[in-house]
């Protein structure tokens, strides 16, 4: 079973920013914050730990070197989130995630998780859940290594969504016959495409979400139009990436 804990990352030098330490607050579960700087750490987290030696350091040296700067903190996460799940187990949950319902036992029913982002067909990685080495996250790391080997020759400032992030998560994930992908409404009921409600305390959540993914987009630019709840919460249909794979 998927161990009751709740791990998140944090990644440079400066402070996790007030609204993410209020939805950290939320989480009644077990939670372990790994980051980069400790000493930085300021919050509800049961537990601050240094980031866990790594099998896949060789690549962050790599990252550290030639990928563009602002997107190096996001690229160094999406690694480590699954190296810890890899070493422990749990449910990894980005900062800017809060709960609504407890999220276990839904959870603990399961070997791995991944949820859809919104309605756009996106399969994101702010939310992750397996076993202790799960074979699913060793293949990720696998297609980690062979993107960046096919990548690095002769390039340099590169954006490394492509490398570590959500696709190649969901690939490994949507690989393994026992991987649960999780509908929308669970973990990303509100739209990317819309401002986050400041009231989101008191917004009537659907009764089937858990937790809410608020994209707070530290390192990219997301559209955040002026909108109301039900324009946020209204499923939108356009063209997606993410793809539904197959067992192997």
């Amino acid at each position: 079973m998927i161990p009751e804990v709740i791990h998140q990352v944090w990644i440079g030098e400066n402070p996790v920013p007030r609204q993410d330490v209020e939805f950290a607050e939320t989480i009644s579960h077990k939670k372990i914050m790994w980051a980069e700087n400790p000493d930085v750490i300021e919050g509800p987290w049961d537990e601050v730990r240094p980031l866990p030696a790594l099998n896949m350091e060789y690549a962050l040296e790599v990252l550290r070197d030639r990928c563009t700067p602002s997107f190096l903190p996001a690229a160094i996460s999406d690694i480590v989130r699954v190296e810890i799940l890899a070493q422990e187990g749990g449910c990894y949950l980005d900062t800017d995630v809060f709960q609504v319902r407890p999220l276990f036992p839904f959870l603990s029913n399961h070997t791995l998780c991944i949820s859809q982002e919104f309605s756009n067909r996106m399969i994101g990685n702010f939310m992750l859940a397996s076993t202790p080495h799960h074979p699913a996250l060793y293949r990720y790391m696998t297609m980690v290594h062979n993107k960046i080997a096919d990548y690095i020759p002769g390039r340099s400032d590169f954006n490394p969504v492509g490398i570590t992030g959500p696709l190649v998560t969901s690939a490994a994930f949507l690989a393994s016959c026992d991987c649960s992908l999780l509908p929308f409404p669970m973990f990303s009921p509100w739209s990317q495409d819309h401002q986050f409600p400041g009231n989101w305390k008191d917004v009537p959540w659907p009764e089937a979400t858990l937790a809410v993914h608020a994209f707070s987009s530290k390192w990219v630019n997301v559209r955040k139009s002026k909108s109301t709840l039900r324009d946020g919460m209204s499923a939108t249909w356009r063209r997606g990436s993410g793809k539904i794979g197959g067992c192997g």
